[in-house]
């Protein structure tokens, strides 16, 4: 692997960031394997849970109705953060050792994360399809396509795209920190995230506009909402280039 990767990320400009790119995948289990196999776990129980629905109440409208609502899928956006703090944790010190410079790597790292989303996002706009197709897997169910992607796939895609760059970009931040500070500077980056999240909670009730935010919700869900996601996921981004400049590699 060495051999490899050691000449091309000393290359200049979009190459070496290719480079960076490249050193990701020399193990993908962590990008991309395990996120396919979380992906199909999803799947399978919730085929399981919902045959076992069908079984017990076979042409119960409200459970035809509830599978409509699952939000199951939204396990691998989650997880998919989760692979972005991993992932920048276990390449980082590794592109610094082959002369990738932090700037390098973050833009590497990057462009991974966009590849990435673009991949999900057409695996799961091709399983939504198949769900389509088949009836919802012959159950009536909805993994690929809930009600929160909204109708029709002019408005899926985009929405679904816009999730995963909200997670995997909100990831490529909290691994910054980690490489930079470690786990408390994790657990601290969260809290503050968090005390944000509260506090304007807080302003949004002694204003008494939860009606209006409310109704705003609702008039911009989903598709307004996605677009309105690039917004912090810009800014973790930003965030994150910022927080990995001054990061050490750590034995």
């Amino acid at each position: 692997m060495t051999a490899v990767a050691l000449a091309p990320v000393r290359r200049r400009g979009a190459s070496r960031i290719r480079s960076v790119a490249r050193l990701y995948f020399t193990n993908p289990m962590t990008i991309a394997v395990t996120p396919f196999i979380v992906l199909a776990t999803i799947f399978l129980l919730n085929i399981a849970v919902w045959g076992i629905i069908v079984v017990a109440a076979p042409g119960d409208p409200d459970a035809a109705d509830g599978f409509s609502y699952s939000g199951a899928s939204a396990w691998i956006f989650f997880y998919m953060a989760v692979v972005a703090i991993q992932a920048m944790n276990n390449t980082f010190r590794l592109a610094l050792g082959f002369g990738a410079t932090r700037r390098d790597f973050y833009l590497g790292s990057t462009l991974v994360f966009l590849l990435m989303s673009v991949i999900f996002t057409a695996a799961i706009t091709i399983l939504g399809l198949l769900e389509n197709a088949t009836n919802g897997w012959g159950l009536g169910g909805h993994i690929f396509t809930p009600v929160y992607f909204g109708s029709g796939w002019a408005v899926r895609i985009p929405v679904i795209l816009c999730l995963f760059l909200f997670f995997t970009f909100t990831g490529s931040a909290f691994g910054a920190v980690f490489v930079r500070w470690g786990r408390n500077g994790l657990l601290i980056f969260g809290g503050i995230l968090l005390t944000i999240v509260v506090l304007i909670g807080l302003v949004i009730a002694l204003l008494d506009a939860g009606a209006q935010f409310g109704a705003w919700l609702g008039a911009n869900a989903p598709f307004g909402l996605a677009l309105w996601s690039l917004v912090p996921s810009a800014v973790f981004w930003i965030a994150g280039f910022l927080i990995l400049r001054g990061a050490t590699p750590k034995n």
